[in-house]
């Protein structure tokens, strides 16, 4: 079992003027499966003052790569969806039987220079 973790998530609510813009503060993890077989990941999403949202399950399909966007109210097209509560502090955990690569990108538009963090997830190897 593969596993990744991104200990820092949150999501904040968007302005009138993202909204009118389309454009949201979002979060995404990307998943690239290089190999010939589709794959399977699991994720599990943390909260401080709640209980956890566990094995949560995606696909990604033989040599392509798959988006999965984090919080409410965005969407690209052709990407799924893990709905988090806006404005609340996360953690997430990605689970899978495949050695994917795997991406976290944060998107903050809240301010006049927009902000994009973006970092390639080390795997480590779980038991």
């Amino acid at each position: 079992m593969y596993e990744w973790v991104i200990p820092d998530g949150f999501v904040p609510s968007s302005t009138p003027e993202e909204k009118a813009s389309h454009w949201f503060s979002h979060e995404a993890i990307c998943a690239l499966n290089v190999s010939g077989s589709d794959a399977e990941f699991y994720v599990d999403v943390f909260f401080i003052d709640r209980e956890p949202v566990i094995d949560q399950k995606y696909t990604v399909g033989a040599r392509r790569t798959s988006r999965v966007i984090v919080g409410e109210g965005y969407s690209i097209s052709g990407s799924q969806s893990l709905p988090v509560p806006l404005d609340t502090a996360f953690s997430i955990r990605i689970k899978s039987e495949a050695g994917l690569a795997i991406q976290y990108t944060r998107v903050d538009t809240r301010a006049t220079n927009n902000a994009l963090m973006s970092a390639v997830i080390q795997k480590t190897v779980t038991e």
